[in-house]
């Protein structure tokens, strides 16, 4: 929610996770402590709560919204909307953006081969959840300004809607890597955490999946041996993990060092990267550190996009990938294969698909927006 008071912009942050998932919600809640003490964060538990604290505000505002395919969200646009807000549409690039060039048939050809029954059920779900997408997309304000975050998309969107309405800039991982001091004595080998099977955002889905505790034991189990032969393969190496910012802290399944807000620091000071398709892979891309790429059969249950996403970062940057499912996998690895890295590879990566220096800024996230917004009365 972005208001402008004399030509300063207020900003604050409405979480309605309280009326979208109420349980979900009071589960994070109760577990994490980093957001709730910002005085400009606001909690809205009703629609009534809503009304109440969209009266506080003045007719002159800007406001984005993430939930662009819920009902809710929809019913909120269009409070917004009705009291004089405009929306603007914000997308960050992917380590992996060209999840979205998966089309159906790979879909149907994977399952068909390996879960016929997950088939089934997709093929169900789908013709249900793809003409409601469509819709709460059609009703849904259009934006009024559209900003991009290293994404391939800024180039479609600016031919489409005009250079006076699209602005992109350099995404924050970037100008964070920039500030850090590049050359330190590799330590440990890092594996980056993304809270496989319990993630925050099919908790809330759950029409799509709900988390199976016994598929994520087996997940953590298989990676246990996995650690435990690097450690052997790499003497005095200590795999640490840089833990996904939703992690619960309590919730540690396995007995290895789990680092909270420390991912940049523990992948500059790494031998070896190992994740599947984590964001913050840009930081071993941009460290030249050799990657090893991890599949396991968890993700054939609920994510056939992070199976896509992890074989074609496979074949994007020459990355050795690991089902971590398959002992003779793991046991036929060795030091030279997995700490071959292809420079050319990684440098064409951060050129054609993050677009490394395409986007500049000076500012943070919230300067680059509100200098590029115009206040209309």
């Amino acid at each position: 929610m972005l208001q402008n008071k004399k030509k300063n912009w207020k900003i604050e942050y409405w979480s309605i996770l309280p009326l979208l998932g109420p349980k979900i919600f009071q589960k994070f809640y109760d577990n994490t402590i980093e957001i709730r003490k910002d005085k400009h964060f606001v909690y809205i538990n009703s629609f009534k709560e809503l009304i109440l604290n969209l009266k506080k505000i003045s007719k002159n505002f800007y406001y984005t919204n993430d939930f662009n395919q819920k009902f809710v969200g929809l019913i909120i646009d269009k409070i917004f909307s009705l009291k004089g807000g405009r929306r603007i549409l914000f997308l960050s690039g992917d380590i992996a953006p060209f999840i979205e060039k998966i089309n159906w048939s790979q879909y149907f050809s994977f399952y068909f081969k390996k879960k016929k029954l997950k088939l089934i059920s997709s093929v169900f779900s789908q013709l249900i959840l793809k003409p409601y997408i469509f819709f709460i997309k059609i009703l849904f304000s259009k934006p009024k300004y559209y900003f991009f975050s290293n994404s391939p998309l800024y180039t479609e969107f600016k031919d489409r809607v005009g250079n006076k309405r699209v602005f992109a800039f350099k995404h924050s991982d970037i100008i964070e890597y920039k500030k850090v001091k590049k050359k330190v004595k590799a330590k440990h080998l890092v594996f980056i955490d993304q809270v496989r099977g319990e993630e925050f955002d099919n908790q809330l889905n759950k029409f799509f999946f709900s988390p199976n505790k016994n598929d994520i034991n087996k997940y953590w189990k298989d990676l246990n041996f996995f650690f435990n032969y690097l450690e052997n393969l790499f003497p005095g190496k200590k795999i640490k993990i840089a833990s996904h910012h939703r992690r619960f802290k309590k919730n540690l399944p396995i007995r290895k060092k789990f680092f909270f807000y420390k991912t940049l620091k523990l992948i500059m000071e790494s031998k070896l990267v190992i994740s599947s398709s984590s964001n913050s892979l840009i930081f071993a891309l941009l460290m030249g550190k050799p990657i090893l790429l991890v599949n396991h059969k968890i993700f054939e249950n609920y994510s056939y996009a992070s199976i896509f996403a992890v074989n074609l970062l496979k074949k994007y940057l020459g990355s050795k990938l690991i089902d971590i499912s398959n002992i003779k996998e793991i046991r036929s690895l060795n030091k030279k294969s997995i700490l071959q890295t292809n420079k050319k590879k990684y440098k064409n990566y951060l050129k054609n698909v993050i677009h490394l220096n395409k986007f500049e800024n000076k500012g943070n996230l919230i300067e680059e927006i509100t200098k590029n917004l115009k206040f209309e009365n």
